[in-house]
């Protein structure tokens, strides 16, 4: 995106883009056809404070915000709510609220504020109904709630990537914005409203599918993998290799690279930023491990995708 990692922290991201998204990628079939509208984010947050008091303000747009650091209080409907690194919120239109710092407060979080539009009309359900009507299924209320290790990672990658997006301005950017913030929902969905994650989890395979899922981007290390699954590093390399064919790193190259496929399917990006976006700091081993893969260069298999395309018009 020509924006690193650092350059992103503590820098809002404003939608300058009044109109909800046209893609289909996220789409709300309700009464009407709903989509949504990115109006701002930010990774790593660090508010200036502002005098010895907070006050409430309220409005129609939805906020996922993620304690990374710092201390201090939210203040939501008139309760004020110590703060500490790895507590999620989920803030509903209508629901009065103030996130800034006091002048003793140096409280950091991840913010994603958006609407879901029909037109001009904005949805006003609460989260969990939200959640609920999109999903099909039944999802109790959540207003606040500790972010396990996984999950906590999950949403600073996700909040990241769409504030990197959002910066770079391409003309195309609205599309990659809807589709990360459909990503952090089915996350939010499968992590905290899923009635069935904790047997889904039982298995240290299948949890450790999931998190490189998640954060195939990061290079984590086999003892951080092992640690995540709770059982030794070697013991899980051979269980993960028996029951997926692959090791946690091989699996984890897969991922990358299909991602990476789509993306250049999908998207105008070139090789170096494409390699970049699913964690391959290297375009030379990009291309190495995509040949060795999928059987082609990422070049080439982008104008053969090009070329069907065209034949098919």
């Amino acid at each position: 995106m020509g924006i690193d990692s650092l350059s992103v922290a503590n820098r809002v991201f404003s939608n300058p883009d009044r109109s909800p998204d046209a893609s289909q990628v996220l789409v709300f079939p309700f009464d009407a056809v709903y989509r949504p509208r990115l109006d701002h984010a930010a990774y790593r947050e660090l508010p200036v404070p502002r005098g010895a008091s907070k006050r409430q303000h309220v409005h129609d747009v939805y906020h996922i915000v993620l304690v990374t650091g710092g201390k201090g209080e939210f203040l939501i409907r008139g309760e004020n709510i110590p703060v500490r690194k790895g507590l999620l919120f989920l803030v509903s239109p209508g629901c009065p609220h103030s996130f800034l710092n006091t002048r003793d407060e140096t409280k950091e979080y991840c913010v994603v504020t958006f609407e879901i539009l029909d037109g001009n009309r904005p949805l006003t359900w609460p989260f969990h109904r939200l959640m609920a009507e999109w999903t099909g299924r039944p999802c109790r209320e959540i207003a606040m709630v500790d972010a396990p290790p996984h999950v906590y990672q999950f949403l600073m990658t996700e909040i990241e990537q769409l504030v990197r997006i959002g910066f770079a301005g391409k003309t195309d950017s609205a599309l990659y914005m809807s589709q990360c913030l459909s990503r952090i929902l089915m996350g939010l969905y499968e992590h905290l409203y899923c009635r069935d994650r904790a047997e889904a989890f039982s298995s240290p395979v299948l949890k450790i599918r999931e998190y490189l899922r998640l954060n195939y981007m990061h290079d984590d290390s086999l003892a951080v993998l092992a640690k995540i699954a709770c059982l030794n590093a070697n013991y899980l390399s051979f269980i993960f290799k028996r029951e997926t064919g692959l090791t946690p790193v091989r699996y984890r190259q897969n991922l990358r690279v299909h991602t990476a496929a789509k993306l250049l399917c999908n998207s105008e990006y070139p090789l170096k930023q494409i390699a970049e976006l699913v964690g391959f700091s290297d375009i030379y081993y990009f291309s190495r491990m995509f040949r060795k893969i999928l059987r082609v260069p990422p070049g080439q298999y982008r104008r053969r995708i090009r070329e069907k395309q065209t034949r098919e018009k």
